[in-house]
C-alpha cells in the first residue's frame, strides 16, 4: 500500500494493519528528522565562542579571568598557538589568535578603554591601534 492510498481512505472505512504501519513509519521518520534538525540548530547555532573579551575580563569556556588578575601578571605569554593548531580550540575562533593576544595586551595597558569593549566604534579604534602598533 502506498502513502497516497493510505491518505485517501474513506471517512467511514476502517484502516487495515498495513496502512496503520505505513502511517506510523512515516510519522516516526518525520519526528526523527525534526529532532535531528533541532539538535543541529542547538549545537551549531548556539555555540559559544571559545574566548571573548568583555569589560569585566576575558571569558572562556572555563570561566572568566578578570582584568585585575591579568593586570597582576608580570607579562603575557609571547608564544601563541596558530589558528590552525590541531586539537586546539583556537581553530574555532573567528579572530586571529595574534590579534586577540594583542587586544588583551592593549586593554591590560589601557584600563580606561575596557568599558567600551563590545562597541563597534571601539573595535574599529582597537584595530587601528593594533595595526599601527601604537600604545602596545
Amino acid at each position: 500500500m502506498t502513502i497516497s492510498s493510505a491518505i485517501a481512505l474513506d471517512a467511514g472505512a476502517e484502516p487495515d494493519v498495513h496502512t496503520l504501519q505505513l502511517i506510523a513509519r512515516v510519522s516516526n521518520g518525520i519526528v526523527a528528522v525534526l529532532c535531528l534538525a533541532t539538535a543541529t540548530v542547538l549545537i551549531v547555532g548556539w555555540r559559544r565562542p571559545p574566548l571573548a573579551l568583555t569589560p569585566r575580563g576575558v571569558q572562556s569556556f572555563l570561566g572568566t579571568v578578570t582584568w585585575e588578575r591579568i593586570d597582576a601578571m608580570p607579562s603575557l605569554p609571547r608564544r601563541y598557538p596558530s589558528a590552525h593548531s590541531r586539537g586546539a580550540r583556537f581553530a574555532e575562533m573567528d579572530a586571529d589568535p595574534q590579534f586577540v593576544a594583542a587586544a588583551i595586551e592593549y586593554y591590560r595597558r589601557h584600563p580606561d578603554a575596557r568599558a567600551m569593549i563590545g562597541h563597534a566604534d571601539e573595535y574599529d579604534r582597537l584595530s587601528q591601534a593594533i595595526a599601527a602598533n601604537s600604545g602596545i
